[in-house]
């Protein structure tokens, strides 16, 4: 998956919600090579201390860039959500 994302990192996904709203996010996801990005992930998730190290060459850390984000309903028209 890393390797067809990195070809192609224009992406979206959506979740919903319990209402039967959803949203739908977007974006472009970027490669984030700074070892202070992947410090933070593990300070923010130390689960994943126990699969990833930094410097191990396997751990990577992404970013979304041009993030849209639009909430949809069957009751009310699309809603435009700002980060």
């Amino acid at each position: 998956m890393y390797k067809q994302i990195m070809a192609h990192p224009n992406v979206e996904f959506s979740g919903m919600g319990k209402d039967g709203s959803w949203v739908r996010v977007s974006g472009t996801l970027v490669r984030d090579d700074s070892d202070e990005s992947r410090k933070k992930m593990l300070d923010l998730e130390p689960s994943l201390s126990n699969m990833y190290k930094l410097g191990d060459g396997i751990f990577e850390v992404l970013r979304l860039d041009n993030a849209k984000c639009t909430k949809y309903s069957f009751t009310a028209g699309p809603e435009e959500i700002q980060a």
